[in-house]
């Protein structure tokens, strides 16, 4: 009787078991993990794809690809720069001075503020002072699309820095397009897959206010449907008006709801600002982040091992892109194919920012402003 009972018992307590292991397998997730005989060759052909493409984002680029000389001079014209009021757009509005000198344009500055209306009226008013070009900084299309059609109806050159929805024609352009917006996302995307060996799951931020989040968050859904379909990503909506204040313990919260998430990625990296303290105060540990265009304070937190990676675009070339594409629209040209996809992007570790960080900015390709003024200077510009 003993021996039988014990026998029960036993058989009992592996039912229990191998019940409890089941009904913990089906919770928050769709997917069962059956250990090491259950392996996935797809997983292993995701990861090796993820890494194979942000290895070659990896790779400092050499060249601006301009070398086409601008023809006749543009020397005495005006555009007028709509600058934004977060960090990247001053550094555009002091790079377009110094790129400006060497073709002999005049620089006039218009606040544009970061809301639909500050926008509006930055616009209105640029229009208004009927300059020879206009450069702006991503207004969603749905803003401006409209009047930067009527600016160009009136022979005025206009270009946007990193705002792929606009419609385009021979005196609209924009620097930094959809695929290399795509690009992004999707190194972003592919970072984390690689990193967590095809099982990431992911906190993603959009700021869906700016005309490139759509093409950024289709490159980084492209990626996790591609090479790792079994990766979880949240995403969470923001704006650059909760950047410090709001937005830090909004995401240390959803950590702390969510523990499974082990990655935060933001559209651009400034959306981290706060974020390291935040967790810290919230006793959160293990998170990576990567991020778009790292900040001075990005990279001081890249430095402290506080950020985990991030896209370095030299905010000074993309105003000097800018400048190049509306010099040639004045002139009667056409923006050149590399400003669409220009190879100003370079994923970059914590490891790797080796330098003192001075400003929002980062060293770019040695000598790059140089090769911008050799080929303007060809043709006496």
């Amino acid at each position: 009787m003993n021996f039988l009972a014990r026998h029960r018992r036993r058989a009992l307590w592996a039912c229990l078991t191998l019940a409890a292991v089941t009904v913990l397998g089906g919770c928050g997730s769709s997917r069962v993990a059956d250990g090491p005989a259950a392996h996935d060759p797809a997983t292993d052909t995701g990861v090796a794809a993820a890494k194979a493409q942000i290895a070659a984002q990896m790779v400092a680029p050499t060249s601006v690809g301009i070398t086409k000389p601008i023809k006749p001079a543009v020397a005495g014209k005006t555009v007028v720069y709509l600058k934004c009021a977060i960090v990247n757009c001053k550094i555009h509005a002091d790079a377009l001075a110094e790129s400006f000198k060497p073709l002999g344009l005049n620089l006039r500055v218009v606040d544009s503020g970061l809301t639909p209306e500050s926008f509006k009226n930055a616009l209105a008013t640029a229009k208004a002072l009927h300059p020879d070009g206009v450069i702006s900084d991503a207004i969603p299309a749905a803003i401006a699309q409209t009047t930067m059609d009527e600016m160009a109806a009136e022979g005025i050159s206009v270009v946007s820095i990193v705002a792929p929805d606009l419609k385009l024609s021979d005196r609209v352009a924009n620097v930094m397009g959809v695929p290399y917006m795509i690009r992004q996302g999707q190194t972003m995307a592919n970072w984390t897959i690689a990193d967590s060996g095809g099982h990431a799951n992911v906190l993603y931020l959009s700021d869906t206010t700016l005309s490139f989040s759509a093409s950024t968050t289709q490159g980084l859904k492209e990626a996790y449907a591609k090479n790792c379909p079994g990766c979880t990503v949240h995403e969470l909506a923001t704006n650059s008006g909760e950047i410090g204040t709001v937005l830090p313990n909004k995401i240390s919260s959803y950590l702390q709801a969510h523990p499974d998430v082990k990655y935060v990625i933001v559209q651009y990296s400034a959306l981290l600002t706060g974020v390291p303290a935040a967790l810290a105060t919230a006793g959160i540990t293990g998170i990576k982040t990567i991020g778009a265009s790292p900040t001075q304070i990005n990279q001081q937190y890249m430095k402290a091992g506080q950020e985990s990676a991030g896209i370095f675009n030299s905010n000074a070339a993309m105003a000097w892109y800018a400048t190049d594409t509306v010099a040639r629209l004045m002139s009667g040209e056409q923006p050149l194919p590399v400003v669409d996809d220009p190879p100003n992007l370079q994923l970059m570790t914590a490891s790797q920012v080796t330098w003192e960080p001075k400003n929002s900015d980062y060293p770019w390709i040695p000598g790059w402003e140089q090769m911008f003024t050799k080929a303007w200077e060809a043709n006496g510009s």
